[in-house]
């Protein structure tokens, strides 16, 4: 079997997973470099105290053609929201729901993210709670 690769261009024709939120980024490049907005509280899309809180940051680089948790791909007990931004390079992180009642049970999404440097493909990814993810660098 499989799955459709989804990028920014596409993601509104998929069937996505309940309650995954894409957020493209808006990357402003000049002789400088870049300067990107990854998280604000105005965006309640992604944040808000209520029901999409902060729980923790952390910058992974990781090498080529590695698979985080690849023998195990993870979800939270607690019902942490992660929330997946690429910096550089490409990954492709995989949400897949497997939460008793919801209505994308048994969905799979495959999301390739690029870093800074392609700004026409460069988004954040929130993943529900209780779903299985972890992510492929490519």
């Amino acid at each position: 079997m499989t799955w459709p690769i989804i990028n920014l261009k596409n993601y509104k024709n998929h069937k996505l997973v309940h309650d995954v939120v894409i957020r493209p980024l808006v990357v402003h490049n000049d002789p400088r470099g870049t300067l990107t907005e990854v998280m604000k509280t105005t965006w309640s899309d992604v944040f808000n105290a209520d029901n999409l809180p902060f729980s923790q940051s952390y910058i992974s680089f990781t090498q080529f053609n590695v698979a985080r948790d690849e023998d195990l791909f993870h979800y939270h007990p607690n019902g942490q929201q992660d929330r997946f931004i690429i910096i550089k390079g490409q990954a492709v992180i995989l949400v897949y729901d497997d939460r008793p009642g919801s209505p994308t049970k048994g969905v799979l999404n495959l999301f390739k993210v690029d870093g800074f440097e392609n700004p026409s493909n460069s988004y954040l990814v929130l993943v529900p709670p209780y779903c299985l993810h972890g992510f492929l660098t490519t």
